[in-house]
């Protein structure tokens, strides 16, 4: 696979023009060619979460309208890729998926294609960007820069079209936000693998390795 032949699709909210002019002005001088994918803002929607999350409150908390918007965005996203692939409009293996926040370091494509030659073909996802991935690795580094993990953070990563239906059938309620119900409902089934150290950022966030 080559990454040129990738798509990348970038979630933004069209409302907010300010912050995708700088994303698009961002990611352009970072050599990504990519095309927006409008995203869901949950507070516009007036949309709110009804199941309480008791990952890290046992009494439970509902999840921020926030995030509820980001989980159904990467849910709009993947189901856009499903109609895409089953109709024939997507050529590609995979598509890259981001969130506007995402900022790629200098050399990402030479990191991203050196994964690419050394992933195992069962690969389903692999992350440009990821966060508390050094306590969950599963295997041994692959080749250069490439290891078996269960990461956090979704903010860049490839999915290949094949595996969009797994992303869906973890994601049919929203329990938590999108990345710890995907870690929870998800990866343990799937062929998981992040490109460490992480070459893609989420610009204005501290995240751990």
């Amino acid at each position: 696979m080559i990454v040129a032949d990738i798509p990348v699709f970038v979630i933004s909210l069209p409302s907010q023009t300010a912050r995708r002019a700088a994303c698009s002005e961002r990611l352009g001088s970072q050599g990504v060619k990519f095309t927006f994918f409008d995203g869901m803002s949950a507070p516009i929607l007036g949309v709110t979460a009804i199941h309480m999350f008791t990952r890290n409150v046992p009494s439970g908390e509902l999840i921020p309208q926030k995030s509820v918007g980001i989980f159904l965005s990467h849910i709009a996203l993947w189901r856009a890729v499903k109609l895409m692939r089953d109709s024939g409009l997507l050529k590609a293996e995979a598509v890259m998926l981001c969130e506007d926040d995402a900022s790629f370091d200098d050399g990402w494509e030479a990191a991203l294609q050196a994964s690419l030659d050394t992933i195992p073909e069962d690969w389903q996802l692999l992350f440009l960007g990821s966060s508390d991935t050094g306590d969950a690795i599963k295997g041994q580094m692959l080749g250069t820069n490439t290891y078996r993990a269960m990461p956090l953070c979704n903010h860049c990563y490839i999915v290949k079209a094949s595996a969009i239906d797994e992303l869906l059938a973890a994601c049919s309620e929203i329990k938590a936000p999108v990345d710890i119900q995907l870690f929870d409902r998800a990866y343990g089934k799937m062929y998981v693998y992040a490109i460490l150290p992480r070459v893609v950022h989420q610009q204005g966030t501290t995240l751990n390795p």
